[in-house]
């Protein structure tokens, strides 16, 4: 390890030129791992603010949180939303698919096992066809 004259750490490597900059000059920055989806739209605001372009926020955003932190193409969508006005960093509400499984299901799911405890969720799936196998498993595993 050396030090650049601009006071970067260099890992030894033979550069020529201009690629010196480029590809040889690695900065010893920590990665922050897993970080909340509204942490990194307040960045991309930020920077959008300061009008950068989305390629630069989305290089910035790489170098501080990592590659998988969010893609270009996403960057370049809140980009767009944040110079439209957008002022808010959080998802917006969505509806979302309307549940199918009322109280009244889940009560007949249970006395259906009460009735029979040597049932299987196969059995459970062929008596209540509109209720995912999943959910039966949930029902039948809750205290």
């Amino acid at each position: 390890m050396s030090r650049h004259p601009l006071g970067t750490t260099v890992l030894s490597c033979s550069c020529v030129g201009h690629l010196y900059g480029l590809f040889c000059v690695f900065k010893m920055l920590k990665i922050i791992e897993l970080p909340a989806p509204c942490e990194v739209r307040s960045v991309i605001r930020f920077l959008s603010a300061r009008n950068l372009s989305a390629a630069d926020n989305h290089r910035q955003i790489c170098e501080v949180y990592g590659p998988t932190a969010m893609c270009e193409g996403k960057v370049r969508k809140w980009v767009r939303e944040f110079k439209a006005g957008r002022d808010n960093v959080h998802d917006d509400s969505r509806s979302g698919h309307p549940s199918v499984i009322t109280d009244d299901m889940v009560a007949s799911v249970e006395a259906k096992i009460l009735e029979n405890r040597r049932f299987t969720i196969s059995t459970l799936s062929n008596d209540f066809p509109e209720v995912p196998r999943s959910v039966l498993y949930k029902i039948d595993n809750d205290p």
